[in-house]
């Protein structure tokens, strides 16, 4: 009998359908897919023609089609060993290793090129909150291999004045900064640790240090002999020992003329010693070592004594206190703060000068100047529009909203859930909201766009929930 013979769909071949959908868990969407990735998909058959047969609105259907149909679902696992539930007990275990490593859902599998069934940042960070209730068993177990085999996060100590006065004693007893200490050591020393860590620690800028870095440092300093014990090395003659008199003598000199150590070098001079560079008076003058080659010296003090005193420019303000120009006004706090949150909502710089009622002569430049505080001042109607004009897009329901992780998360879930991208779930629709596309769902899911169109992204929602609720209703 030719396969393409039709045969009736009797009430025994609906009610397998619906065990063995029962039995995986996959619908007709879900079966469709399955049937695309295996590369057995029959021309003309599609996710309503199934659903058709199953409901009998379709009394009968191609022997090729029934046949790939239960062939496909009968070659799928029962639905308990492809999902497995999330219980309280495995999103406790989620969190505490999340903590416990101090790794994030995205650092946790960025970059890794094995992820299992399409896995994101998104997925994990769904079952770790609850709004999923059930994820693919093999994704799940991917998720808690990769952090079981996770280090925990490094333990840290705040740093205290008492242990910033033990390393600076160190250095003044052995004469060594971090850098001459760490020389030579990179496969001694713990992952992560240089001289601008230590660097880091004295100077402030970090309160808190790894243990592991902390005791490296103090133990390598503690098996270093003092200044005193150490064997004298002979001096090079070329080079020459910096008092703190020279260094006093240079940023004299940098002050006088406004010329740093790199301007100093500027110019095809034939006097210039070769080799010579700017950093190695920079190092000078912050400490970092304590000689230089003496023809390098005398070079930059020759340059530095030919340059004449800098003129000293003082500004004219362009807008004193008190002094604005008639029809202008001063942007304060309060309403740079709002300019602000108005462009985290994408309505300016350029959203709001689409209107037809806009000054001739505002600008997005200008705009942007306001944004980035170049510029303090304003027209008072430029800056009453600006207000107005975003006040009446924020009420507008077509008002670009950000996407925020939670809704992009319920997006990736009913995609998953249902199998249907947005050409599928706008397929037939009479009352699309004007503008939107496929292509648009398609970006929100993918996390290719921060933003939608309020009334957009509300009748997408709307589609997918009254979509799930269907399938649980049947499957």
């Amino acid at each position: 009998m030719s396969e393409d013979v039709r045969i009736n769909v009797t009430q025994d071949m609906r009610n397998e359908m619906v065990k063995q959908i029962n039995r995986t868990g996959c619908g007709a969407a879900a079966l469709i897919t399955y049937m695309k990735d295996q590369g057995t998909l029959p021309d003309e058959l599609t996710c309503g023609m199934i659903n058709a047969y199953i409901k009998g609105r379709i009394m009968s259907a191609q022997i090729l089609h029934m046949k790939v149909i239960m062939n496909s679902w009968a070659m799928l696992k029962n639905k308990d060993e492809i999902f497995t539930t999330i219980t309280p007990k495995i999103i406790k275990q989620l969190k505490i290793h999340a903590i416990r490593t101090g790794i994030s859902e995205t650092r946790l599998i960025k970059g890794r090129d094995d992820l299992p069934n399409k896995l994101t940042c998104h997925q994990i960070g769904s079952w770790t909150s609850g709004a999923t209730k059930t994820a693919k068993t093999s994704s799940l177990n991917y998720v808690l291999k990769l952090w079981e085999n996770t280090p925990d996060k490094p333990e840290y100590k705040k740093i205290t004045a008492g242990m910033l006065e033990q390393i600076n004693n160190h250095k003044s007893r052995t004469g060594k900064g971090t850098s001459a200490l760490l020389r030579g050591m990179r496969n001694k020393i713990p992952d992560g640790l240089n001289s601008g860590i230590v660097s880091s620690w004295t100077l402030g800028k970090n309160k808190t240090a790894r243990k592991d870095h902390w005791e490296c440092i103090i133990k390598l300093y503690e098996q270093t002999a003092s200044l005193n014990n150490q064997v004298d090395v002979p001096k090079n003659p070329k080079y020459q020992e910096i008092s703190e008199e020279i260094r006093e003598e240079v940023n004299a000199h940098i002050k006088r003329t406004g010329i740093g150590v790199h301007s100093i070098l500027r110019g095809n001079n034939p006097d210039k010693p070769h080799g010579i560079y700017g950093q190695a008076m920079g190092n000078l003058l912050r400490g970092k070592t304590s000689r230089i080659r003496k023809d390098w010296l005398n070079y930059f003090i020759k340059r530095w004594e030919a340059t004449p005193d800098r003129l000293i420019i003082i500004k004219k303000q362009s807008h004193p206190r008190g002094t604005i120009k008639e029809g202008y006004t001063i942007i304060n706090g309060q309403q740079l703060k709002w300019l602000k949150k108005y462009q985290e909502q994408t309505f300016l710089p350029s959203l709001i000068l689409k209107s037809e009622d806009k000054p001739k002569d505002l600008s997005t430049q200008m705009i942007s100047t306001w944004l980035s505080s170049v510029q303090r001042t304003a027209k008072k109607e430029h800056l009453d529009f600006v207000f107005a004009a975003c006040e009446k897009l924020a009420r507008h329901p077509q008002q670009p909203i950000v996407i925020d992780d939670k809704t992009r998360g319920d997006l990736q879930r009913y995609y998953e859930r249902t199998g249907i991208g947005g050409v599928a779930l706008l397929k037939g629709k009479k009352k699309i909201p004007d503008g939107l596309t496929p292509d648009h769902i398609s970006k929100w899911i993918n996390g290719y766009t921060a933003t939608a169109r309020k009334d957009h992204l509300k009748y997408v929602m709307k589609l997918y929930a009254e979509r799930l609720s269907w399938y649980s209703k049947f499957f």
